[in-house]
């Protein structure tokens, strides 16, 4: 009875992206679960094995089951990205040719967050059999029995999924850190839909249906085994840290009792009134709470659906300056309704509130399926690989560098506004067949020369 073999392959190693290097918690994620039901998982990472990118060897070292990729980022999101389809698209066809030229009945998975979103605009983009959404062990499981009922084989797999520690392999991480990837992601839930409802957002596509905290005991082996590789500051990759503030507040005091020396954690959070968690969070370690506030005009955060006001937020900022928690505030200008009076309002409390290297901001607002902005349109899902954006008036740059304080509006920040300005000037006004809402599109051939770097 021999084990099922999966080539699991990080499309977000693969070489001419300009993302910075982020560790792949995601792929390491289920390759652990692999295991743990029993599957023979080799691994492909090219900042790894450089050499793979092109020889391809890890197709002709041993035999194989099927080949997995895993897809983390298409884009950066803003109205400036490099979009990666056609890239992505010739990379996987040229494994994936190779692939069945070896083995014919080969099962070509793909998965991760950037396929989660856009999985339905994917179907008939890329080269796969399987897509692997929200539910990821309960799908794999699924799509991988299946194959094997196919095949006639004896394959042994165990249905299992029960929580599980992370395999972190010892190599991957410290490459990655040699990369500069100064923290590494660490899950503290096994899915998770966020609870809040802000309208841009695609989560709920990602984390769909499973809500299982991951067991302090579990996390504790996994944060010790990062420990002992030389990491000394790990992300909490979760859609918000703070979705169960019990779950949270037991994880710091784990952290509190481990006490490692220089270690340091972030993650994102959402604005919270619990001044326990603050003062549990600053006394574990913290380094830095990540906070989409996106706007602080009250009429906007009503209109965004971001599930806290102005009040609270800055109660929140006011309590972590307290107790000594950074914070760096995101923020997005160009929602539905933006004008120059909710722009000032962000603007004075932005001036007010932050220093330089404490905040992020940038324009404009993706419309993702899944979101609210995606039903307010009604254009099919299907239509939405398409890079689309709610319209704003082109007038926010300028309000922003109006109302935000000079000493932000640095060189590289005016650079920055410019480029997304440029960008925004270039897109078209469209209306989908069916839509009700007109958006902005920027066509996906504006960057397909990235397949011949």
């Amino acid at each position: 009875m021999r084990k099922f073999k999966v080539i699991l392959i990080n499309l977000n190693s693969v070489p001419n992206l300009e993302f910075e290097p982020v560790f792949p918690i995601g792929a390491v994620y289920v390759q652990s679960y692999l295991n743990q039901i029993g599957v023979e998982v080799k691994f492909v990472d090219f900042h790894l094995s450089p050499d793979n990118f092109n020889s391809l060897n890890f197709l002709y070292e041993e035999e194989f089951d099927s080949i997995a990729f895993s897809l983390r980022n298409v884009d950066s999101m803003e109205l400036d990205s490099k979009y990666y389809f056609p890239y992505y698209n010739e990379i996987m066809t040229r494994i994936v040719n190779n692939a069945k030229k070896i083995n014919p009945s080969a099962l070509i998975l793909l998965g991760g967050g950037g396929y989660s979103v856009y999985h339905k605009g994917l179907k008939n983009t890329l080269p796969f059999d399987v897509g692997i959404t929200g539910n990821v062990e309960e799908d794999l499981f699924e799509a991988i029995k299946n194959h094997t009922q196919k095949l006639d084989e004896n394959f042994r797999l165990i249905e299992n999924f029960l929580p599980f520690e992370i395999q972190f392999d010892e190599k991957l991480v410290k490459i990655y850190l040699s990369l500069g990837a100064k923290q590494i992601g660490l899950p503290t839930r096994c899915g998770g839909r966020c609870p809040m409802k802000c309208v841009y957002c695609s989560y709920g596509k990602i984390d769909n249906k499973t809500n299982i905290t991951r067991p302090i005991t579990i996390l504790r082996n996994d944060i010790l085994q990062l420990y002992n590789m030389g990491v000394r500051e790990i992300f909490f990759t979760d859609s918000l840290f703070n979705i169960s503030l019990s779950h949270a507040k037991d994880i710091c005091k784990m952290l509190i009792e481990l006490n490692l020396v220089d270690f340091k954690w972030s993650a994102y959070a959402k604005p919270t009134t619990n001044l326990e968690f603050i003062k549990l969070a600053s006394k574990s370690g913290c380094n830095m709470l990540m906070i989409s506030f996106d706007t602080f005009d009250p009429k906007m955060l009503s209109e965004l659906r971001k599930g806290f006001n102005q009040k609270q937020a800055i109660d929140f900022i006011e309590n972590c300056k307290e107790w000594n928690v950074s914070l760096m505030g995101l923020f997005l200008f160009g929602g539905p309704g933006e004008n120059e009076d909710s722009i000032k309002e962000t603007c004075r409390l932005i001036n007010k509130y932050f220093r330089r290297g404490e905040f992020f901001f940038s324009f404009g607002m993706r419309v993702l399926p899944g979101s609210r902005l995606a039903d307010l349109s009604e254009i099919n899902e299907e239509d939405m690989i398409q890079p689309l954006f709610w319209p704003f008036d082109e007038k926010c740059f300028d309000y922003v560098i109006t109302h935000l304080d000079q000493k932000f509006l640095k060189f590289t920040n005016l650079g920055k506004i410019t480029s997304w300005r440029r960008e925004y000037k270039k897109m078209n006004m469209y209306l989908f067949p069916n839509a009700k809402e007109v958006v902005l599109k920027r066509d996906l051939d504006v960057e397909v020369g990235l397949i011949n770097v």
